[in-house]
């Protein structure tokens, strides 16, 4: 019996222990057998092994339920454990404040997995490949017929392909042979890739951000500048203006329409100045308003993620 368990099929045979009519019937429980049966007398053996048929039959179902729990059970466990490793995975990037960052944290998350995995992400003329150093000729022209194939995920053999808008994966060790393990894998992968573009997504918008955010505060200052020397300007023609306009009441044979006039102009020469002031000061307000909008803006998309991150995953 224990050389019969031994061998590769042996945990799926049905072992049944047949006791002929001349030998005592010996009952051992410790015998690692399906069955055991007593025939009696020949004319009661049809009825016997027509028994022992129906306990046949019904032990193989129970046998199947069974397994078919226990492949239920591991399939559900490990939904679990790739879900919460792609919850992990969330968390973690969260912190990733570029996309070397976020590149490395994915190499890391497809090492721990056991796959042989080559990534890109490709941002405009930007591309991020993992490992670090440039694939080789073949996976790199893979990687670019995957970009282009207008499909999300491709399968040949032990090579499994998936693209979302800004990252293609390559794997080229995917688990054919175990039919359940492929498919929870690909299913896992296309969770993991929506993920991983919604964090290089959230980056870009971030870098683009920051970028508005520097240039506006550059015009700004420009602003302030030219602002500054125009002020010092207007002081400079006022007080010009001023001593001009005395200088030709005092020196000047003017009645006294010429006299209003002077002053007239010189109102208008002074509103005229006024009014330039007034309209740097209002460019001035209008960039201030526009950097405040940019920051909330900024503060908006981290809230944004700290919520994302606060959600929580049904897995069953």
């Amino acid at each position: 019996m224990r050389r019969l368990r031994s061998t590769p099929m042996g945990r799926d045979l049905y072992i049944a222990v047949l006791t002929p009519p001349d030998i005592p019937f010996n009952p051992d429980t410790q015998l690692d057998v399906d069955d055991q049966v007593d025939l009696p007398d020949s004319e009661s053996i049809p009825a016997v092994l027509r028994t022992a048929q129906l306990r046949y039959e019904r032990n193989m179902a129970l046998r199947e339920k069974f397994l078919q729990a226990t492949r239920t059970a591991r399939n559900a466990m490990a939904s679990a454990a790739a879900y919460g490793s792609l919850i992990h995975f969330f968390d973690t990037s969260e912190q990733c404040q570029n996309l070397e960052e976020l590149a490395d944290l994915v190499q890391t998350f497809l090492d721990e997995k056991k796959l042989s995995a080559t990534i890109c992400i490709r941002t405009g003329e930007r591309q991020i490949y993992r490992p670090a150093r440039q694939p080789s000729a073949s996976r790199r022209y893979l990687l670019d017929q995957l970009a282009t194939a207008g499909r999300r995920m491709v399968s040949v053999e032990r090579i499994l392909g998936l693209h979302i808008d800004h990252v293609t994966l390559l794997i080229a060790n995917c688990p054919v042979e175990d039919a359940e393990g492929f498919g929870q894998l690909k299913d896992s992968l296309a969770h993991f890739g929506t993920l991983v573009e919604s964090r290089i997504k959230q980056i870009l918008v971030k870098e683009q951000i920051a970028r508005q955010h520097e240039e506006v505060l550059s015009i700004m200052q420009l602003i302030r500048t030219a602002t500054d020397e125009s002020n010092q300007q207007i002081k400079r023609i006022m007080l010009r203006l001023g001593h001009d306009i005395e200088l030709a009441a005092h020196t000047f044979d003017m009645n006294i329409e010429e006299e209003r006039q002077l002053l007239e102009l010189a109102g208008n020469a002074a509103d005229s100045l006024d009014q330039l002031q007034e309209n740097d000061s209002l460019i001035e307000d209008h960039f201030l308003s526009l950097i405040g909008s940019i920051t909330s803006l900024m503060h908006l998309v981290s809230e944004q993620a700290r919520e994302e991150t606060g959600d929580s995953v049904e897995l069953f």
